[in-house]
């Protein structure tokens, strides 16, 4: 079992939204779940279990995205977890 936990924040007057891809490396990486959220807040706080099966290399893929009030997407980035193997 993973737990698997992602965050974002944005300044006052802006909403945050965040995606966690849950990858697994079999000889690339491949996205096995997928969730996230949008609110109309400035911090987002996501956390999840979930089994996997032994033998592969995992990593989180975060996508951070920050909207106006009128929700236009201001901008958006991706960061990566460490690696971790089980």
């Amino acid at each position: 079992r993973l737990t698997c936990h992602g965050r974002t924040e944005v300044q006052y007057g802006y909403i945050a939204g965040v995606t966690i891809e849950l990858q697994q490396y079999s000889g690339g990486w491949n996205t096995i779940k997928t969730w996230g959220e949008s609110t109309a807040i400035t911090l987002v706080n996501l956390s999840n279990d979930w089994y996997v099966a032994s033998g592969y290399q995992y990593r989180l893929k975060l996508t951070h995205k920050a909207y106006n009030t009128n929700w236009n997407q201001l901008e958006s980035f991706t960061s990566y977890s460490d690696i971790v193997s089980y």
